[in-house]
């Protein structure tokens, strides 16, 4: 049994590889697409039963190479791309998209019945993607998982080194760690649901281990639903507590007097328990920041 993956190195691609442990895994990465000729590097994808996608476009590609080519990456390469590899035989298509795809207004997010809200390019490029491969799987009449997770925190391959530490699990303890606050920009009443890579894994194996498996597209309910607010409470009460210092949440002066609760519910057509914590990543990341082991991009310097 053949499993290649694709952004293997990532935090998502890492949490998928640990749920393999006992299958040969083909890991392939970032170097496997040329943005100057907008192709996939075919030679680099060989036959393989299971092909599985954890490399999706990110803001920062956008940001680094426009829209035109992230869409063609994300649309006209990847069809490229899965017919050269169903053509070498794979019978079994995976795609890790995004809980983004729905508004940020939407209180019950259901596969079937709530719409999706495409208003920005991150959210294009997703779609773009998860209609190639239901494309591609219904022309060649294979199996495809899409799976939509929120907020992703873990750890990548190499643990010490991330891509994307913008991200609000990896950012806001950044920044209690470097200013002893976290500073919002808004109110920080949008709600989150943050979901271990690790609980990414665990869904990708549950498919692959189902043998009556069928064309499947579920979001992931992880472990923790909370406001963007709360998140920064969480960490810098985790913070205060590792470090001995005092922490601020610094929320903009228009917005202190704005305190909407709002709810989060989300179903997902792939139900099995979480395996993580986000609490327990946040103090593995505190302790790792403490001993001065997270290599931090210039932005940070």
């Amino acid at each position: 049994m053949k499993i290649l993956l694709l952004g293997s190195n990532g935090v998502i691609g890492n949490g998928i590889s640990s749920a393999f442990k006992k299958h040969k895994i083909i890991k392939i990465n970032s170097d496997s697409y040329s943005y100057k000729s907008n192709k996939y590097k075919i030679k680099k994808f060989g036959k393989c039963d299971y092909f599985i996608h954890s490399a999706g476009i990110t803001e920062e590609e956008i940001i680094k190479y426009g829209l035109a080519k992230s869409l063609k990456r994300a649309g006209k390469a990847t069809i490229q791309l899965l017919d050269h590899i169903i053509k070498l035989g794979c019978k079994n298509i995976i795609y890790i998209s995004t809980l983004r795809l729905y508004s940020e207004k939407a209180i019950i997010l259901n596969e079937k019945k709530t719409k999706l809200q495409i208003n920005d390019n991150y959210k294009l490029c997703h779609l773009k993607s998860e209609n190639a491969f239901k494309k591609i799987a219904k022309q060649f009449k294979i199996n495809f998982l899409i799976l939509r997770p929120g907020a992703v925190y873990g750890f990548p391959y190499k643990k010490y080194k991330f891509n994307r530490l913008k991200l609000i699990p990896y950012s806001f303890p950044i920044s209690l760690y470097l200013k002893n606050k976290i500073i919002l920009k808004s109110s920080g009443n949008q709600m989150r649901n943050f979901c271990s890579n690790k609980d990414i894994g665990k869904r990708v194996y549950h498919w692959f281990k189902n043998k009556n498996k069928i064309s499947t597209l579920s979001n992931i309910s992880g472990d923790k639903t909370c406001s963007v607010k709360d998140f920064s409470f969480i960490c810098t009460r985790i913070f205060e507590k590792i470090f001995k210092k005092k922490a601020i949440v610094d929320i903009p002066f228009k917005f202190r007097n704005t305190s909407k609760k709002r709810k989060l519910i989300v179903k997902q057509n792939i139900k099995i328990k979480n395996i993580d914590n986000l609490e327990n990543f946040l103090k593995e990341f505190f302790q790792l920041l403490k001993k001065n082991k997270i290599i931090l991009k210039k932005q940070y310097s």
